[in-house]
Parts: structure tokens; C-alpha cells; sequence
């Protein structure tokens, strides 16, 4: 009896002593992921596949009951709805003769599309093309597919798959600005790309160029079109905030805030569309029901 005592009491040392190390080294990681950010990506540049369609629309299938769907690619179905919360970041949308009540049953589901890939990126839909990003296989993409039919219009691949960050996926909405698609991957890739073709115009890494970190949970922001400025929060020491030429990727101007606010998990917004507009962030860290806002005047030029 003594002997079994003995062992269940050695048993109970042993998963007290192993319960105690896991959670040292979980704090310690989670310490290291929130104070410093995971290390910046690698400074060597990824270089595409040359056969981006074959790697990134792999098992791609729509999926309808409809046999008069038709494609809206290049036309003008309705109000467009260009960046992350429509085209003035409100969530209110242009388009009029709206029903004022769905049908029994709700709306007509007209397509499907599967094979989109991982992650958790919205919708952007600009002259019947809808744009969004996911992970396929080992690459992090751009999608484009018609309003219409649902159907690939093209896919661009355009940095490595996040698999450094939980959950894998890129997190932000492409936006629109005249006919360049622009996005940001959950690990700082920003790509520029022709809007009919799926071509790449540019692309940098904002977080290597402005010494910024990863966040724990990857970038989360969807990149703000103002005009013909790209605009987002690398969150860096040599910059908070940048404005990029949406046509040629060359820095327009750069903010750096006093005490170097990291980049957070929130996406840019713009107040007042006047001669001296203010642009709005997050910082990361601040509490939940009181986050602190960053509000940053810019003259236009």
C-alpha cells in the first residue's frame, strides 16, 4: 500500500513539474510575441513561380444551379464597393433600388466559389469583379473572379504563405485604386497589380523597409486608397504611417509618431475630405474599451 502511495505521489510531482514548464516557456513565447513582435521577414526577395495560375488555382470549382448567369466583367452592375468598408470606410454603399425586404427564403444564391484558398480576407468589387486573398498552398495570392458567373478571372501569387502567424492566411481586403489592385499580406507584403491582367506593377515589404515587426497574429490591416495614395501602418522605427504612389509604389510621405507605435490589428480611416484630411490608426497594446487613436494630419499636394 505504501509502495503504491509512493508512485502515485511520484506521478503527481512529475505532472506538477511538467505543467510548471510548459507554462514558463508559454509565457515566455507569448512575452516575446507581444513585447517585441515576431522577427521582421527575411531580407531575401521571394521570386514568383513562373506558372502562378497552376500553383494558386489549384482544385478552384463553382458551384451553381443557374444556367443563365452571366459574366459582369469590365461592366458597371452597381455601386462599386473598392476597399474595406466601401469607398468612404462606412459601410454604406451607393447603390439605390435596394429591396426594402428579401424574399421567403432569402435571395437567390447565383454561384459558389471554392478553392479560394486559407485565410480570412474580405471582398473589394470594382466594375463586376470582385478581388480577395488567400493562401494556396505555399503561396500568400491575389484573387480575382466575376461578379457574374464567379468564374477566375486571374490569380497572382505574391509572397510566401503565412505560415509564421496562427491562424496561416492573409487578413486584410484588397482595394481598388483606378486599375491597380493593391494589398497587404499578414506578413507585410504589399503588392500593386494590374487590375484587368493580375501582373505585378510593384511590391515591397513594408515592415524590412521600415523596420517594423510582425504582430503576434500577422498583419490584420486592410490598406487605405486616398485618391491615388496607397495608404498603411508598418509601424516601424524609421515609420508609423506611409503614403505610397498607387501607380509607381515611390514614397509620397511618411509619418514617424513621437513615442513609435507599433502596428496593431486595425486598419487606417480617413476623416474629412477637405484640403487637410486627418488619417486615423490604432496603436497596438492600448485597452480594448479605450484604444488610443492616432490622428495624423497631411496636407494634400
Amino acid at each position: 500500500m505504501q509502495r503504491r502511495y509512493r508512485y502515485a505521489i511520484d506521478g503527481v510531482v512529475i505532472v506538477v513539474v511538467a505543467a510548471v514548464a510548459l507554462t514558463i516557456i508559454t509565457a515566455k513565447r507569448l512575452e516575446e510575441m507581444f513585447a517585441a513582435g515576431n522577427p521582421p521577414p527575411r531580407a531575401n526577395a521571394w521570386t514568383p513561380s513562373t506558372k502562378p495560375n497552376d500553383e494558386v488555382s489549384a482544385n478552384f470549382i463553382v458551384e451553381t444551379d443557374q444556367k443563365n448567369n452571366v459574366a459582369l466583367a469590365g461592366k458597371h452592375p452597381g455601386a462599386d464597393w473598392p476597399q474595406f468598408n466601401g469607398a468612404r470606410r462606412d459601410n454604406k454603399s451607393d447603390d439605390t433600388g435596394l429591396l426594402k425586404s428579401w424574399p421567403k427564403g432569402g435571395p437567390r444564391l447565383l454561384w459558389t466559389a471554392r478553392g479560394l484558398g486559407t485565410g480570412y480576407s474580405n471582398v473589394t468589387v470594382v466594375d463586376g469583379v470582385v478581388y480577395t486573398m488567400g493562401d494556396k498552398g505555399w503561396r500568400e495570392a491575389v484573387i480575382a473572379l466575376d461578379c457574374g458567373t464567379g468564374q477566375k478571372i486571374w490569380a497572382t501569387p505574391f509572397a510566401r504563405a503565412t505560415t509564421n502567424v496562427s491562424p496561416p492566411g492573409p487578413r486584410g481586403a484588397p482595394a481598388v485604386a483606378g486599375d491597380v489592385v493593391c494589398s497587404l499580406g499578414a506578413c507585410g507584403d504589399l503588392v500593386c497589380l494590374d487590375a484587368s491582367s493580375g501582373k505585378t506593377r510593384w511590391q515591397k515589404n513594408i515592415l524590412r523597409d521600415f523596420r517594423g515587426h510582425v504582430p503576434g497574429w500577422g498583419i490584420c490591416e486592410s490598406v487605405l486608397i486616398d485618391q491615388d495614395r496607397v495608404i498603411c501602418t508598418p509601424g516601424g522605427q524609421k515609420a508609423t504611417m506611409v503614403a505610397f504612389d498607387a501607380k509607381t509604389g515611390n514614397v509620397l510621405w511618411l509619418v514617424l509618431t513621437p513615442d513609435t507605435d507599433r502596428v496593431g490589428y486595425a486598419s487606417g480611416f480617413h476623416q474629412g475630405w477637405w484640403a487637410a484630411p486627418v488619417h486615423s490608426i490604432h496603436g497596438e497594446g492600448d485597452d480594448r474599451c479605450e484604444r488610443r487613436r492616432r490622428q495624423i494630419p497631411v496636407a494634400r499636394q
